[in-house]
């Protein structure tokens, strides 16, 4: 017989996939070319592992699976290239336009959600309070993106010496900024800064994903973000000296 248990977005008792935390579209630029990446922990003790797929968990049921999907689908073309988007270079970072609010905003709130249900250690950082996961639950199930302000994101494009930084994928650091919740991830190349609040983030919301399809994208050095460089050095720090498992790539 199937074993069942409770989907964390629906909470229906179905039979659960192995949900990706992050999707795996995040992972593509991390892998070498033998289709694996390293996992280096700043926690001491924790030794280097070697993964060859995205981190997953039993989250999901198929239904809810495949209703993220759709929003992944257009965030990867959003992020990567195949969704018709128009996209103005102002150097210091770029305008996207025509995006589909609704599904980059579900997406968005979809991986925000989704990191703080997680029990993976390798994600983990300060968890939302309890009345924010269970409302942007609830948003989740009910395909409802909300404001620009509501579980606003800002996305960095990351960059080191010039270059995509696109293999970097870090826990969630989390700060409080001016009475506001901000946490922030680097993967895929970019870093996903939420901010999530009981009101209005007046001076963060033009920086968000706008109701008419615009986002403004900055592009910054790795070593101008400080939460990162805290993490590289600690990272170096713990693992320096030590061999990564499974040969060369």
């Amino acid at each position: 017989m199937t074993k069942t248990s409770e989907c964390r977005l629906c909470l229906q008792r179905k039979e659960l996939r192995e949900s990706h935390v992050l999707p795996e579209f995040l992972f593509t630029q991390a892998y070498d070319n033998k289709h694996r990446f390293y996992g280096l922990s700043s926690i001491e003790g924790r030794g280097i592992r070697l993964f060859q797929k995205g981190l997953r968990e039993r989250l999901l049921c198929g239904d809810c699976e495949g209703r993220l999907s759709v929003f992944e689908q257009h965030a990867r073309g959003v992020l990567y290239g195949g969704a018709p988007i128009s996209v103005q270079d102002l150097r210091d970072y770029i305008v996207v336009g025509n995006i589909d609010y609704r599904k980059l905003k579900l997406f968005l709130m979809s991986l925000l959600w989704r990191l703080d249900v997680s029990s993976l250690p390798r994600f983990k950082g300060t968890p939302l309070d309890p009345c924010h996961r269970e409302r942007l639950r609830k948003m989740l199930v009910e395909e409802n993106p909300g404001a620009t302000w509501e579980y606003g994101c800002m996305i960095t494009r990351l960059v080191h010496e010039g270059k995509p930084l696109a293999g970097l994928i870090t826990p969630v650091f989390s700060c409080k900024v001016l009475g506001h919740w901000a946490y922030a991830i680097a993967a895929g190349g970019f870093v996903f800064t939420f901010v999530v609040s009981d009101h209005e983030a007046t001076v963060a919301e033009p920086a968000f994903l706008q109701l008419d399809g615009t986002l403004r994208v900055p592009c910054k050095e790795f070593t101008q973000i400080p939460f990162l460089m805290r993490h590289a050095m600690a990272i170096m720090k713990t693992n320096m000296g030590k061999e990564l498992p499974g040969g060369k790539a």
